[in-house]
This record gives structure tokens, C-alpha cells and sequence, in this order.
């Protein structure tokens, strides 16, 4: 009885700090989500790039999976996505025009763009592929 009891008390606290990991990763997405345009934008305007994120979130089912899809300031979405390859991931942005289709891949950040050169073609096609098709990769 005592093992029981040990157990149940074991699996309720397990339970409850998944519970509440939950809660809060539920109810910080909009901070979550501004501090990750703002980093974006740094980011970009570091590289020299004209786009800017609007800070809308698109709430686009079809790419969920991929990564997370933001607004632009001009015509179109961005979508910040973990690109892997060779066991390496990085943070990339795919910038996709008005009619759903990859303009061109950007690597978010420094490593990114040292790595982002030796990726091969093949794998960086399958998912420009796939963000074209709203796959899930």
C-alpha cells in the first residue's frame, strides 16, 4: 500500500509541473512571439536587408508545423523555421511572396550564414519545396 502511495504521489508531481509548463508556455506566446520579431528584425537589419516584420503573426494551419509565419511590411510573409542538416541546425527565414512561393532562404544570424554556404543545394530545395507545399518536414 505504502508503494502505491509513493507512486501516486510521484506521478501527481510529475503531472503538476507538466501542467504547469503547459500553462506557461501557453499564455506567454504573444511575448514569445514579439521578442522573436524583434531579434528577427535586429538580425536582419544587421545583414543589410530591407525587410521588415510587421510583428502579426499568420495564424496559417498549413504552415504551422514548418515554423512560425510573420506579417511583412511589404507585400507577402516570413516565415522563421530550424533548418537541419548534417546533424547541424540553424535558424533560417524564408521570405514568401503574395502567391506562396519561396522567394529565397535567408540565415538568421552569423553561424548561419558560414554554414548556411556548404548546405547543399538538394537538401535546400526539398524545403523550399515543402514550405511551398505546406508539408511538414
Amino acid at each position: 500500500m505504502k508503494d502505491l502511495k509513493n507512486t501516486v504521489v510521484c506521478a501527481a508531481w510529475i503531472l503538476g509541473l507538466l501542467l504547469a509548463g503547459w500553462f506557461l508556455w501557453f499564455f506567454t506566446e504573444t511575448p514569445r512571439e514579439r521578442e522573436l520579431v524583434q531579434r528577427v528584425n535586429r538580425i536582419l537589419a544587421a545583414q543589410g536587408e530591407t525587410i521588415i516584420l510587421s510583428g502579426i503573426p499568420v495564424k496559417n494551419r498549413r504552415l504551422l508545423p514548418l515554423g512560425t509565419e510573420f506579417m511583412l511590411e511589404a507585400d507577402g510573409t516570413f516565415l522563421v523555421f530550424p533548418l537541419v542538416s548534417g546533424g547541424v541546425a540553424l535558424s533560417c527565414g524564408a521570405l514568401i511572396d503574395p502567391q506562396g512561393r519561396v522567394e529565397r532562404l535567408i540565415p538568421l544570424g552569423t553561424h548561419g550564414e558560414q554554414i548556411f554556404e556548404r548546405i547543399p543545394a538538394g537538401i535546400l530545395n526539398a524545403y523550399i519545396h515543402r514550405i511551398e507545399g505546406g508539408k511538414t518536414l
